[in-house]
This record gives structure tokens, C-alpha cells and sequence, in this order.
């Protein structure tokens, strides 16, 4: 963090916006990096659909019962999930105009349960 007028603080140095209001801090601008918290959730899975890609939307139940959608691409998954299986999925947490929050998961793996 850095310091302005002798306060430190997380958004010290960070352009003001022109339009709108004074403090436009929450919007991205092309080519800033977001600062979305990394959220890991295991998922109860009932439901998966495939993208003509070989990407899939995972739809599942999280530990506290929250219905939950992830984004969990080819490449970084070892395999195709399938519904009633559990899967560790682990990303940001990124709005969908359509569906609301999803997951865009970086890590994706299925968890084998202990007998």
C-alpha cells in the first residue's frame, strides 16, 4: 500500500476517472488488472453444460447447501465432470449478465471420498 498525504491506503495512487463522480475507483479500465479475491468451493455437482468447446458450466451445491455455477475450461480440467460427482473448483468470482455470479475456475479437480 502506499501512502498519500501521509495515509496509507489501498487505492493510494490510483487515477481519478473523468465523467461521473469524483471517485470512480470501482470500474475497470482496458488493461488494469482486476483485484478479485481468489474463492475455492466444493461442489456438490448436479448438473454440467458443455460449450461447443469442450468447456463446461458446472452447476452445484457448495458446503453450506448455496446453489453455485462454475466455469470450468478444457485445459484446466483432467476430465469431464459429470453430475453426482464432487469437484474442488478454485477462481474468481465474476458476474454474468444472464446467470449472475460464476466462478471462472483456475483449478478444477475432482475429489475422491473417503470410505
Amino acid at each position: 500500500m502506499a501512502a498519500v498525504n501521509g495515509e496509507t491506503s489501498a487505492m493510494a495512487g490510483a487515477e481519478k476517472r473523468r465523467g461521473g463522480s469524483e471517485d470512480q475507483t470501482g470500474r475497470l479500465v482496458l488493461g488494469e488488472r482486476s483485484e478479485l479475491s481468489t474463492v475455492s468451493w466444493e461442489l456438490s455437482i448436479t448438473s454440467v453444460h458443455s460449450s461447443r468447446f469442450g468447456d463446461h458450466v458446472v452447476i452445484g451445491r457448495d458446503e453450506q447447501g448455496q446453489l453455485r455455477r462454475a466455469l470450468v475450461l478444457l485445459k484446466k480440467s483432467p476430465r469431464d465432470p459429470v453430475a453426482g460427482e464432487t469437484w474442488r473448483v478454485t477462481g474468481q468470482v465474476r458476474p454474468h449478465p444472464d446467470y449472475g455470479p460464476q466462478l471462472h475456475a483456475d483449478v478444477s479437480l475432482p475429489l475422491v471420498r473417503k470410505r
